[in-house]
């Protein structure tokens, strides 16, 4: 996943581990946070952004879950319990380096999440 690619995908590290990179106009690349197993990557997937902010780089094999924003909006849909409970429970995982997971969520939720389902 690289910084400016359509932001499609969420994914959940099964094992191993990611570095997150931001790269700024003006400088060199930067390591914002290391991921490891159980954390998530790609959120603005399902924020709705429509290109990815930061990049990736696996640091050694790497196993991920990778679901796509229309199957988890789909799930809202079909199975909103559910659907939300999940889409809860990953805004708890990236929250830790994320403050405001919660409160950017919570009004997609709420407005039958008016984001781009592409």
């Amino acid at each position: 996943m690289n910084k400016g690619d359509p932001a499609q995908y969420l994914y959940l590290i099964l094992m191993g581990r990611v570095a997150i990179h931001y790269k700024p106009y003006d400088g060199p690349p930067l390591i914002l946070t290391r991921l490891n197993q159980g954390d998530v990557f790609g959120w603005s997937a399902v924020t709705g952004s429509p290109k990815y902010t930061s990049s990736t780089v696996s640091e050694g094999d790497l196993i991920a879950l990778r679901v796509h924003r229309k199957g988890l909006w789909n799930l809202v849909d079909k199975s909103p319990d559910t659907g939300r409970t999940i889409i809860d429970r990953l805004a708890n995982m990236v929250s830790p380096r994320w403050a405001n997971a919660h409160q950017q969520i919570q009004p997609l939720l709420n407005s039958n999440h008016t984001i781009k389902k592409e």
